[in-house]
């Protein structure tokens, strides 16, 4: 890649990275002497024609990748502590699973594709966008649990995805602090009551869509639900 070719990258929400371009001088190696005084010179640059002028080494570009370096360290322990406390909702939520299936309380896993059309903007928060997949038998009853396939990760990171999602009458949202650039591939789990879930519909297009094959099971009342969870996790 040329140096012409190399642009500062700029992501909502990420690092600005700097362009640095070499000082390109028609005699980079030349020097002069001036007189101070008796005796005495100063040694000043004498290049000639500039032919490309260079980023400046200041404290200004400097600090900024200091910054960067930090916010990255930030980041990636935040990061790895967000890791670890999935790993621990896994371990728990096989758990619940376990625990509710064998007590006829409705769970369902359901393979997700987040699509990218269909993002709304509200502008407001730390996730300003938001995806609403309808269905009317999703209700505020259902607890939803989504996890990202390993491969998408970075898809999701990139755009900010938030690790919850939203049960709503009907639909269940999404949030997230830009719009994914490909689908996601995902594993939605609910645990509820309402009955019978045979379909959640997104897009279905070349951009992705949602897929469930399973209907959910549900026996359980809210309050049977309530003591449930209240016996797993105290």
């Amino acid at each position: 890649m040329s140096d012409a070719s190399v642009a500062a990258m700029s992501v909502p929400g990420l690092y600005r990275t700097t362009a640095w371009q070499d000082h390109v001088t028609e005699h980079p190696h030349r020097r002069k002497l001036v007189p101070v005084s008796d005796g005495v010179y100063d040694l000043e640059k004498d290049q000639g024609e500039i032919l490309r002028q260079g980023t400046p080494q200041s404290a200004t570009n400097f600090n900024h990748m200091e910054h960067g370096i930090l916010d990255a360290h930030i980041a990636t322990a935040l990061y790895v502590a967000h890791l670890r406390q999935q790993g621990w909702k896994v371990d728990q939520l096989a758990e619940v699973v376990s625990t509710l299936a064998a007590s006829g309380i409705g769970t369902e896993r359901y393979k997700v594709t987040i699509p990218v059309v269909g993002w709304e903007e509200d502008g407001s928060g730390l996730y300003p966008f938001h995806l609403d997949i309808p269905n009317e038998d999703i209700s505020v009853n259902h607890t939803p649990d989504i996890a990202i396939e390993p491969d998408s990760m970075m898809t999701a990171v990139m755009c900010g995805l938030c690790p919850t999602a939203q049960t709503l009458n009907g639909k269940l949202r999404l949030f997230a602090q830009s719009v994914p650039d490909s689908p996601i591939p995902s594993m939605l789990t609910l645990i509820g009551t309402a009955p019978d879930i045979s379909s959640v519909s997104g897009d279905t297009g070349a951009s992705g869509g949602v897929t469930v094959s399973t209907p959910a099971k549900t026996t359980a009342s809210d309050s049977d639900v309530e003591e449930m969870l209240k016996d797993i996790f105290g």
